[in-house]
């Protein structure tokens, strides 16, 4: 049911949260190396590029919460649940940013 109004931010926020899995949350530039940090870890950028630590439980939250997404778009026969699944997907998403922050 893609022609609702809801349905297409459901998509819409679906597709920014598997963006923001690949695409680099920040760069943290101290004197001896610089980082990027993205969903998937921190990584030294350039051509020696490595691995300085991963950060799998953000990238499992992001995935849960761009399925959820996709999943509600489906749900637009059972009201009361869609309503508590986007829910749970904003919940999902703001602890995006705890765990960002933490």
């Amino acid at each position: 049911m893609i022609q609702r109004l809801q349905s297409v931010y459901l998509l819409l926020a679906a597709a920014l949260v598997v963006t923001s899995m690949f695409m680099p949350m920040a760069t943290i530039v101290t004197p001896e190396d610089p980082m990027v940090l993205s969903a998937m870890g921190a990584y030294t950028p350039g051509a020696d590029s490595k691995l300085l630590f991963t950060m799998w439980p953000l990238a499992i939250v992001l995935g849960l919460s761009a399925l959820l997404a996709l999943i509600s778009i489906f749900l637009y026969r059972n009201r009361p649940l869609q309503m508590r699944v986007c829910n749970f997907t904003a919940y999902c998403i703001l602890c995006r940013f705890g765990y960002l922050y933490l």
